[in-house]
């Protein structure tokens, strides 16, 4: 439990409140300061918008959920609750309140929303990975830096070789010679520059060894900032 003197700006913490901060008995003053001073940064904004809310509204119960410095310098979740108490004139004199360590509940909500998250980045995978599969064209990709970093099974096919074999730059094993510097010149320009690729060239397929002519084309996926996140 809790007690505000709104009148005095003075704050009376029950010994529970500071065991469960790790503080003993004459380690926190009943100034406002004391507490203040060990809330999260990133909470303090909403913590005093939900106090002039009540203020404002004698309805409103003061209902809120921060983070609060321990004594060993981490930091716990708290789920606080308060009323106002009101003199005879109407004017808000106090405030009573209870709070609770809600540190594990937290965690546990923040592992299954980040499991729910890998779930739905799997899935996602798993998807590409088929649609990709089921066309007749080879797709790559590859990282900002030109480092290629996946294939699709019709590449696999049709060159015959392995991802240890293709992956980053590999294509100089199927790639015609006459064509290969040109294709590297290009694409070495293209995600230093951000432009699109396109190119034609030589590929030598696994099955009889003849090389056929292939249009290549690359797109570059960017965040918000404009920066080049991938390359398809």
């Amino acid at each position: 439990p809790w007690d505000w003197d709104l009148i005095n700006n003075q704050v009376r913490f029950s010994r529970e409140w500071k065991q469960q901060l790790g503080y003993a008995e004459n380690e926190i003053t009943t100034d406002l300061s004391e507490f203040t001073s060990r809330l999260h940064p990133d909470d303090a904004d909403r913590i005093a918008a939900m106090l002039e809310l009540c203020m404002a509204d004698p309805s409103k119960e003061y209902d809120v959920e921060f983070r609060m410095r321990h004594k060993d310098g981490t930091y716990r979740w708290i789920h606080t609750r308060g009323s106002l108490h009101y003199d005879a004139t109407g004017r808000p004199v106090r405030m009573l309140g209870c709070h609770l360590d809600i540190t594990d509940r937290r965690l546990a909500e923040e592992e299954l929303r980040e499991a729910k998250v890998a779930a739905t980045l799997r899935e996602g995978a798993e998807r590409y990975n088929f649609l990709a599969d089921t066309v007749p064209q080879i797709i790559w990709t590859a990282r900002p830096d030109g480092g290629l970093d996946y294939y699709n099974k019709a590449w696999f096919n049709y060159t015959g070789l392995t991802l240890e074999e293709t992956k980053d730059w590999g294509w100089g094993l199927v790639l015609h010679p006459d064509d290969l510097q040109h294709a590297i010149d290009l694409w070495t320009r293209s995600f230093t520059t951000g432009e699109n690729y396109e190119v034609e060239y030589r590929f030598r397929r696994a099955s009889d060894g003849a090389y056929r002519w292939h249009l290549g084309r690359a797109l570059p996926l960017r965040d918000d900032s404009g920066q080049v996140t991938k390359w398809f």
